[in-house]
């Protein structure tokens, strides 16, 4: 599920995209703990994600559906908000390093856009929405979907991995 503007940023609208993302997810929460489930919400490398959560909660404060910065940190600080980098970063040695586009292709993923990349999906942004009065370019906009949707699932197919029977092809640092 996307939540985006496309009007180049800082923009108001991200107030919009940021209140529907955070009302989806408190409503998948709360269902769940009506169902008697768990429920945990996993993230690739919490620093970047905590300091863009807290961050709008104070930039767009009483906007509607903006949660207080009391509530993000909750959320943050509660078990149901997991980073998996974290989890990499404690379970394994990564001697080619720990990003999520050097450890996912070792649990098996692999990313459809094959220039994908951090620092091109920045560059795909601006042409998407047109910066310095460039053009929008909207066949970039379906290509940062993809890869914002690749970057999720690699994140689930890494969880997969880790508590699978397929890790144990992994060797122990001892044995090397």
């Amino acid at each position: 599920r996307a939540f985006v503007t496309w009007e180049a940023l800082p923009t108001n609208d991200e107030a919009r995209s940021f209140g529907e993302f955070w009302r989806w997810l408190s409503n998948v929460a709360a269902r769940a703990k009506i169902n008697g489930r768990t429920f945990r919400a996993y993230c690739y490398n919490e620093l970047a994600e905590n300091r863009w959560l807290l961050a709008s909660a104070d930039r767009f404060a009483g906007e509607p559906g903006i949660p207080t910065r009391a509530q993000v940190q909750e959320f943050i600080d509660s078990d149901a908000w997991v980073d998996m980098f974290r989890l990499v970063s404690d379970t394994f040695l990564c001697a080619k390093g720990k990003g999520l586009k050097t450890i996912a292709p070792v649990a098996g993923f692999h990313w459809r856009d094959p220039q994908a990349s951090g620092e091109n999906s920045m560059r795909w942004y601006r042409d998407a929405v047109g910066m310095d009065g460039e053009p929008v370019a909207l066949d970039q906009r379906r290509r940062l979907l993809v890869y914002n949707e690749d970057d999720v699932r690699a994140t689930k197919r890494l969880r997969e991995w880790m508590t699978s029977t397929e890790v144990t092809e992994v060797p122990f640092i001892g044995d090397l």
